[in-house]
């Protein structure tokens, strides 16, 4: 179900006989059920992933960041 990712704040996510929390932009895990899958897209919850949800991260966001200096 990777193809799907939360677009609300988070949802509650029904996997065999456990309940997850995913936050957004998280990928729903493989093996949902479909009719999970269909209630938390009926509820606003998912939607299916475009090409620009599949980036990761940035070189910049790796690098440390140096604190800003003090203007005092």
């Amino acid at each position: 179900m990777s193809e799907y990712i939360v677009t609300g704040p988070c949802a509650v996510v029904h996997v065999g006989d456990k309940i997850q929390y995913l936050y957004q932009g998280a990928p729903l895990p493989d093996g949902l059920d479909a009719d999970e899958v269909k209630r938390l897209e009926g509820r606003g919850l998912v939607g299916k992933r475009d090409q620009g949800d599949l980036v990761v991260g940035s070189a910049a966001a790796d690098k440390p960041r140096r604190p800003a200096a003090s203007k005092d």
